[in-house]
């Protein structure tokens, strides 16, 4: 079974939009995906802060200058998730 979050660290999570790209509050975005995608984007939205935490930890005790590919990866991984929360609306390409 997996671990809950501090409580801390759930609290930030929970003040993100869910692009993760801006406070909750000052975030405008609506993604509203195509309902073929609902769990493709809940999915997306439940990974999300579970990548942000280990971003959080490997930065926190200086693990990122020792382990620099997992970190570099870690933030890629950021990134990308980002990204595909972003193509959630996009037309589906053509067959």
């Amino acid at each position: 079974m997996i671990n809950s979050l501090p409580p801390d660290i759930q609290e930030q999570l929970d003040q993100r939009c869910p692009c993760m790209s801006k406070p909750l509050a000052e975030c405008d975005c609506q993604i509203d995906p195509n309902p073929e995608l609902a769990e493709v984007a809940e999915s997306l939205k439940s990974a999300m802060p579970w990548l942000e935490n280990a971003y959080c930890l490997i930065g926190s005790g200086g693990l990122n200058k020792r382990y620099e590919r997992l970190y570099m990866s870690i933030c890629d991984a950021l990134h990308h998730g980002r990204e595909a929360l972003e193509h959630l609306e996009d037309e589906a390409d053509e067959e």
